[in-house]
Formats: structure tokens, sequence, C-alpha cells
């Protein structure tokens, strides 16, 4: 089941971190201005390597169970999906879902707690 989830998890950042519109350079990268254009390769290439940063901050912050970690994640949306993933993670180890009204939002607390329960 954690390896499971671990890919399930690992899958959406791949997906979200090469589709995103809107993502932020990783630390020294540059997003291209208007006047210059980026060839295909190297976009993929930026993004790729974007996608394996935001994988292994994450990991390290569900290992540690410390959603502050996700901070080092500059694209938005990757850093909400890290910090869920690290509460959900540490509320369904510690069986305690009260730990889940962190996440803030009512679908994703209910979508916590759930994974806090026995099977």
């Amino acid at each position: 089941m954690k390896k499971s989830l671990f890919l399930i998890i690992l899958a959406s950042l791949f997906l979200v971190a090469c589709t995103s519109k809107h993502h932020k350079a990783v630390e020294n990268q540059t997003e291209p201005t208007v006047t210059e254009s980026i060839d295909p390769e190297t976009y993929m290439e930026q993004q790729a390597a974007a996608a394996e940063a935001y994988v292994e901050i994450e990991s390290e912050a569900v290992a540690e169970g410390d959603a502050d970690l996700c901070e080092d994640i500059q694209d938005e949306n990757q850093q909400y999906s890290c910090k869920y993933n690290v509460i959900a993670n540490l509320a369904a180890r510690k069986k305690d879902p009260s730990l889940c009204d962190e996440i803030g939002r009512k679908d994703l607390i209910a979508e916590c707690i759930d994974g806090t329960k026995d099977r």
C-alpha cells in the first residue's frame, strides 16, 4: 500500500510538472523572456529536472514528516501537494485524524481522515 501510494504521488508530481503552464524555474534556471525562445527538447529537460527536484524534496519531507521542507519547492501547486502528502501520510501513520485539519481544504481533509481509518 505504501509503495502504491508513493508511486501515485510520484506519477502525479511528474504529470503536473510536465504539464504546468506556469512553472517557476528551479534554483538558477530562469524562464525565457518574450524575446527569447526555448526549443522543446530543452524545455522538456528543464521540466524533467524540476520534477526530479520536486520528487526528491517531497520524498524527504514525507520520510521526515516535515511539511516545512516543502517550502523549498518553487511551484505553488507542487508545494501544496507536497504539504498535503506529508500531512496525510503522518496522519495515517499515527492514526490521528486531527492532523488532517492542517490541510485547510474540506474535501482533502475528508480524504485525509479517511486514510487514517483501519481497513
